[in-house]
């Protein structure tokens, strides 16, 4: 609802979805967009735009810092932000992967940086992380606070960088 009366307003919003699809007996099938980070939408804008958002939108309560940067003995915030080639890695991962994808905060162990060659996920950068057997590729993504995105991927399909 937000994203839409923003976008009314001329900015730009990426609302990251990922898509489920349900087959029923009748072989009907019932396709529905959720939310991949539910209650948080990017907006593209300048930083001096950002009072304005949120005087205009009362819903919209705040802007995600990036604790890191900010500092606190003279009280000055950075906001968080990604990049655009960050956002369109995440968007290419959300629509385009065959298995089910987790998000996370807690601090993984990162292999060495790889390249999908083959697939639905092909020209994807990321990282390899394995656990219990299976390969993943994972995406960090620096939103404020780290968090890393991943999806089990086939080792067939990667190749060092």
């Amino acid at each position: 609802m937000i994203g839409k009366m923003l976008t009314n307003d001329d900015y730009q919003v990426y609302l990251a979805c990922k898509v489920e699809e349900k087959r029923y007996k009748s072989r009907n099938r019932y396709r529905r967009e959720i939310p991949f980070l539910p209650g948080k939408f990017f907006v593209f804008t300048e930083e001096k735009l950002l009072m304005d958002i949120l005087l205009k939108y009362p819903s919209v309560h705040r802007f995600m810092l990036n604790r890191a940067a900010c500092d606190r003995e003279q009280n000055k915030r950075v906001y968080a932000y990604i990049t655009e080639e960050e956002r369109q890695r995440l968007e290419n991962i959300l629509t385009n992967a065959p298995r089910p994808i987790t998000i996370t905060a807690d601090k993984l162990e990162l292999g060495q940086e790889i390249e999908v060659t083959q697939g639905p996920l092909k020209g994807i950068k990321g990282h390899l992380y394995s656990k219990d057997k299976a390969s993943y590729l994972v995406l960090k993504m620096e939103m404020g606070t780290t968090h890393y995105i991943y999806t089990e991927i086939n080792i067939q399909d990667i190749q060092p960088l």
